[in-house]
């Protein structure tokens, strides 16, 4: 429901990622009839044409992408997308999670009992903002290990994002070299 809300809203074009294991399955699941969706205030002015339309041009269409992807922002920063899943506030390491990996994360950490671990949820990937309240949250932290599938793309936005902060955390992930780096294949 966010998807399309977000896309009204933004006049973007957003995707959903829907695992094998997912699409391959089948199962009845109850959602929530009053879950809230927030629409920010941001009217769209007549000359800020957002929506895709079929006469418009290549360049028209390259236009309204900084204005469509700042609603798309403002809409996942507003309906917390981004999300702190797990608040500990004294601990030295958080976990940025992407996507499928987010629940793999969790689930390794009950496994092996680790509790003093805060966990950040990435639920829009593309494109990060400082304003968001989870990527302040990450850097609060010293210690900060993205893991995600595939290529490291939020843990580069990640690294550009916190390049002229102080104090800057310490961020580990499959693009970062040395100790306690993540492998960019296998399992």
């Amino acid at each position: 429901l966010y998807a399309l809300a977000m896309s009204r809203f933004s006049g973007a074009i957003v995707a959903i990622k829907i695992p094998t294991d997912l699409a391959e399955a089948s199962a009845t699941i109850i959602v929530d009839p009053y879950r809230e969706i927030i629409i920010p205030d941001m009217p769209v002015r007549p000359e800020d044409d957002i929506y895709i339309r079929r006469s418009a041009t290549p360049l028209e269409q390259e236009a309204a992408k900084p204005l469509r992807l700042a609603r798309a922002q403002a809409f996942a920063d507003a309906n917390d997308i981004n999300k702190v899943e797990c608040d500990m506030p004294n601990a030295r390491l958080a976990i940025a999670a992407v996507g499928r990996s987010y629940g793999e994360v969790r689930e390794t950490l009950g496994l092996l009992g680790i509790e003093d671990v805060a966990v950040v949820r990435v639920g829009m990937p593309w494109e990060l903002s400082l304003r968001s309240s989870a990527i302040q949250y990450l850097l609060q932290k010293p210690h900060v290990l993205v893991v995600e599938e595939k290529a490291g793309i939020v843990e580069q936005q990640i690294n550009a994002l916190f390049y002229d902060q102080s104090p800057r955390p310490h961020l580990f992930g499959k693009d970062t070299p040395g100790p306690g780096s993540l492998p960019s294949t296998g399992v």
